[in-house]
């Protein structure tokens, strides 16, 4: 009989340290005999050959056994044994295109809250309590903003509690002024709020406060280790007037190894006080508001040229989004444009009729959520993908649609919360949207 075949019945699992078990021993000792000292003979004892031979060999096996086990056991113990999750989520593939209720998450009902796609998991902080501003209950009290957080992982559909943020957090702006709050450089989640400049590290867990920028800026994004903002105005303050043809755009960046930031003037004339900008491919993508429509231009981050594109007639905020390789200003109700920063490509998207279960409540107002996810945009509440211009539909969303936290990142969309009239609901539930394949949603 094989050795191996011999092992397994003798011990299946041996102890790495001790080797055979106690019951394996004794089937050992039953097999070959008891463990008795053989008396010095006299003068020579003559055995027959053919009797020897299995008991020998019996008790070579043993020693074999005691001894190859927990060596061979110890040979592999550096080997680490893949957990029955892991295994299980490589084995079966995520299903796509529909709502799946997910862990319940360490957090209260709320709205507002500012969410991230960081190290393989959402991050949900902040935010408030207090209920939503509707025609039909009016407002309510001054919004209670809230510090506490978590984080969610898809890939092990887990929660778990993270630090308290320094100060209270919540989303960026309100639903007519959708700046963006946060920027996110390897496993490092970047927050510019109402003044204060944070960076939470999810590898450890901790938050830290940095020094805020020399002037009011917004987050464009991130270019290699550094975080591009622009000023909220290029010529004074925020309202919509005309700008000096002399005043040149600049930018700001923050160096996370020097902790300092550093202005950068382009060679970008911006004939508005009211503009956006976003980061795409080492271009800074920036618009303006322009007559009836809005004006587009690029900066190279790295060369500092810069290139104009013609207005687009859309009554739009000026906020691009980043979408793969593309700028997206997918705001408007009618149409949505982008813009490939590199060649100014500029398709204009048709919108859908009706809108898509994206398409939700923030206060008073229904709003396109600009969320993105699996290399496409939300445009008028349906996903939509610019490198093949065609569409993936969203089902139903699970959740109230009235103030709903919706994160988006990687290939996922997280949906919690909503407003159901008395309270907010607790519930979380995750969508992998299908590939784009629809001409029309």
């Amino acid at each position: 009989m094989r050795l191996t075949t011999l092992l397994r019945r003798a011990d299946p699992w041996p102890h790495p340290e001790r080797g055979l078990s106690t019951r394996a021993r004794a089937e050992l000792r039953a097999l070959v005999g008891p463990e008795t000292e053989a008396p010095v003979p006299s003068r020579p004892v003559v055995r027959r050959r053919g009797r020897r031979l299995p008991v020998l060999g019996a008790a070579l096996l043993a020693v074999l056994l005691l001894v190859a086990v927990p060596v061979l056991q110890r040979s592999v113990q550096g080997v680490p044994t893949p957990p029955v999750a892991s295994v299980r989520a490589s084995a079966v593939p995520p299903a796509t295109g529909r709502w799946i209720e997910a862990a319940s998450a360490p957090l209260s009902g709320r709205r507002d809250a500012l969410t991230a796609w960081v190290a393989g998991s959402f991050l949900v902080v902040g935010g408030t309590t207090t209920r939503p501003c509707t025609a039909r209950q009016g407002c309510g009290d001054d919004p209670a903003t809230l510090s506490d957080g978590a984080r969610y992982t898809p890939a092990t559909d887990t929660w778990e509690a993270i630090a308290t943020a320094p100060v209270p957090l919540g989303r960026a702006g309100e639903a007519a002024n959708p700046y963006q709050a946060t920027t996110v450089i390897g496993h490092r989640l970047y927050v510019l709020q109402g003044g204060v400049f944070l960076s939470y590290d999810a590898d450890i867990d901790r938050w830290t406060s940095l020094d805020a920028p020399p002037t009011t800026v917004y987050l464009a994004g991130a270019a290699g280790d550094s975080v591009i903002a622009f000023p909220v105005s290029v010529c004074g303050d925020d309202t919509i007037r005309t700008c000096r043809a002399t005043e040149r755009m600049p930018y700001l960046r923050y160096d996370p190894d020097a902790a300092s930031w550093t202005k950068h003037v382009t060679r970008l004339a911006v004939p508005s006080s009211v503009y956006g900008a976003t980061v795409v491919g080492g271009q800074l993508v920036v618009s303006w508001l322009e007559r009836n429509g809005i004006g587009a231009a690029s900066v190279d981050l790295r060369r500092g040229t810069t290139a104009v594109r013609s207005r687009f007639p859309t009554g739009q905020r000026p906020m691009p989004v980043a979408v793969g390789n593309w700028a997206a200003w997918p705001r408007d109700s009618r149409r949505a444009w982008l813009l490939d920063p590199l060649t100014f490509t500029t398709p204009r998207v048709v919108l859908p009729t009706e809108p898509g279960a994206l398409w939700v409540s923030v206060g008073r107002t229904q709003r396109n959520l600009p969320l993105v996810a699996a290399g496409m945009i939300v445009l008028r509440g349906q996903f939509y993908d610019p490198s093949t211009g065609l569409w993936s539909a969203v089902p139903a969303l699970p959740v109230p649609a009235q103030d709903p936290v919706i994160a988006s990142g990687g290939d996922a969309v997280l949906a919690c919360n909503g407003w159901d009239g008395t309270g907010y609901a607790t519930s979380c539930f995750l969508l992998r949207p299908e590939p784009a394949s629809q001409k029309r949603p």
